[in-house]
């Protein structure tokens, strides 16, 4: 017998055989069933959520934003459209180094610094697979250029885009606004996916006020894209709504001339329909182009825009704060005849100054050997200091105050555009709470020439003409005329918001006005070498003389010796024709005596090619 065998148990051999075998297999079956688990997981129990995971990879959404409503003159002239333009579009989730892709990219196209930190900040709050403009305004240079190495650079695409363009450039400019890059802060006030593919949003006025209006509704095309983001079909697309266009209550010939004729001076000057507020011209000066901001504006440009005397993007016209000096009478007259402290023959002796009897303080009339006697009528007529002086001191400052605020001043007007300031209206209350300091007699006077602490803003001063010129008739200025639905073609047209400025006695409306007129007709009037003389039309104004600089007691006021931006401002208001008034003429020219021709120029070309030409038409 074998050696070998004698030890050999074959049952136990044959036993452990069995066992390796059957763990094997029942390793291989939990293996099995681990893998058939997870398969059902995958493919049955989570089916949507990985199936949505997959579309995400193949399927893109992209945003097809609305074409901007366009903006028009009363007349239908073009004041802002929208111009086709090539911009290049860099999509993040298919670019690897958007650094290095920037840099390769700026040897093919010009790019400033100032496009590429706007791209960079856009690029931080945007999502990955939606693409973000680097630059707009390609020229063909550069688009033949990228052509040819387009294969090179995945992710990045030349699309077409819609620049704001504003045919008129300057002229209107503060009116319009402009339009700039969307920021992170300007999605705070807008529906971020209304927004979607929006490059541009309104920055400042109309393009800011009627943002939701001109802006229209985002629509979407659904895409099946490649690795590397090309398109290969559409899926499913819904269209954009677009925005509506809106017509301005501007008359475009109207806008050019009186932006031409303040073009030289800082100031504004407000046209407007007295009896509806309907603003026909509004114009501050120094303009800006707002062309400019659709690539964005370098540091050089932007500089010049916040220059901090010349304010080219500062509308005066309803954010410039002034001393109304002059203008502020008419109320002031009224004041005097509603409350009865004086009556129209109402007569005091003007030796060229007015004092109080507990001070020794003069204050002194702008005609140094005064007006003589002075009724009410002529203290409008030659604008006598005096005569308010006195009226405003027996009427103490409580009486002004009130007045002034019934003429809607020391409030916003309501106007239909952004960042309109309030001016001030001064009284007891609020000088104890901003200075500390109780109310002096001697505020009074000079407020009631329209100094100190009064401040009023050009289109609040047109609102209070419009007053006088309606007898009463506190119309809302406002500059839209009408809004246009492309979609259904129907037209909203906008009501005048009308409120009255109650009196006793509306005579008292017709002696103010009969004054106003006088002073621009008669020789003895502030206005009549400026205005009067050389007009063929019966018109009614006030001038005023608004102080930047105080002289001393016994100095007279000498322009050549003052710096130019200490010197005076000039306002003018008027309304013509006088018995049937169309327009209300308000103008403000900083440290310039310039302010009644200028009205002159804009009332004669109202009346010889407006009006005229309006006549021949109908």
């Amino acid at each position: 017998m074998d050696a070998n065998n004698i030890f050999k148990n074959h049952a136990y051999e044959k036993n452990l055989f069995i066992a390796r075998c059957t763990t094997a297999v029942l390793i291989s079956f939990i293996f099995i069933f681990i893998l058939l688990a997870r398969c059902f997981h995958l493919q049955v129990l989570s089916y949507n959520n990985y199936n949505t995971m997959s579309d995400n990879n193949r399927v893109t959404v992209i945003p097809l934003p609305p074409l901007r409503g366009k903006i028009f003159d009363k007349n239908g002239v073009v004041l802002a459209e929208n111009q086709a333009s090539f911009a290049i579009h860099l999509t993040p989730y298919y670019i690897k180094d958007i650094d290095n892709t920037i840099a390769e990219l700026q040897e093919l196209i010009n790019l400033s610094q100032n496009m590429i930190i706007s791209f960079k900040k856009r690029l931080r709050y945007s999502h990955a697979k939606k693409s973000i403009p680097l630059k707009f305004k390609l020229t063909e240079e550069e688009i033949a250029k990228f052509s040819v190495k387009q294969h090179i650079f995945d992710g990045v695409n030349i699309e077409t885009t819609f620049i704001r363009k504003y045919p008129m450039y300057k002229t209107g400019a503060h009116v319009l606004g402009y339009v700039a890059r969307i920021s992170d802060k300007d999605l705070k006030r807008v529906d971020n996916s209304n927004y979607a593919g929006t490059n541009f949003i309104g920055k400042t006025g109309i393009e800011k006020f009627y943002e939701d209006t001109l802006h229209g509704t985002v629509g979407y095309r659904q895409v099946e894209t490649d690795a590397k983001g090309n398109i290969i079909r559409v899926l499913k697309e819904k269209s954009p709504i677009n925005g509506k266009d809106i017509y301005l209550s501007i008359d475009s010939r109207l806008q050019e001339m009186v932006q031409q004729s303040i073009s030289k001076y800082r100031g504004a000057a407000i046209v407007a329909c007295p009896e509806t507020g309907k603003i026909l011209a509004m114009a501050s000066s120094p303009s800006f182009d707002p062309n400019i901001f659709a690539n964005g504006v370098d540091s050089k440009t932007y500089a010049k825009l916040n220059d901090p005397k010349q304010k080219p993007l500062f509308n005066r016209a309803i954010q410039g704060q002034y001393s109304p000096a002059s203008i502020i009478k008419p109320i002031v007259a009224l004041a005097g005849l509603e409350t009865e402290i004086i009556k129209a023959d109402t007569s005091i002796h003007d030796p060229g100054w007015y004092k109080l009897r507990t001070d020794n303080h003069l204050y002194r009339d702008w005609k140094k050997v005064g007006h003589g006697w002075v009724n009410l009528e002529k203290a409008i007529v030659e604008s006598c200091d005096t005569y308010f002086y006195k009226l405003a001191d027996n009427l103490g400052i409580d009486n002004l105050t009130h007045w002034y605020n019934k003429f809607g001043l020391g409030d916003k007007t309501g106007i239909d555009l952004d960042n309109e300031a309030k001016g001030l209206v001064p009284s007891r209350e609020w000088k104890k709470k901003v200075k500390n300091e109780p109310w002096y007699r001697g505020e009074t006077i000079i407020a009631g020439i329209g100094q100190g602490f009064l401040l009023t803003t050009p289109i609040q001063l047109s609102q209070m003409t419009n007053a006088f010129a309606t007898n009463g008739y506190l119309a809302r200025p406002y500059l839209i005329e009408k809004i246009h639905d492309k979609q259904t073609n129907n037209e909203m047209y906008i009501a005048p918001n009308n409120i009255s400025v109650e009196i006793k006695k509306d005579k008292n409306w017709n002696l103010i006005s009969d004054s106003m007129r006088k002073s621009v007709h008669t020789v003895r009037g502030t206005a009549y070498n400026r205005i009067g003389r050389h007009i063929k039309f019966t018109m009614a104004g006030k001038t005023g003389t608004s102080q930047v600089y105080s002289i001393k007691q016994n100095e007279s006021y000498n322009k050549y010796k003052i710096p130019e931006h200490l010197r005076d401002h000039t306002i003018f208001i008027g309304f013509a024709p006088y018995k049937s008034p169309e327009i209300s003429v308000t103008v403000l020219i900083e440290n310039n005596p310039g302010a009644a021709v200028i009205c002159r120029e804009i009332s004669n070309y109202y009346m010889n090619e407006i009006k005229i030409k309006k006549r021949s038409k109908t």
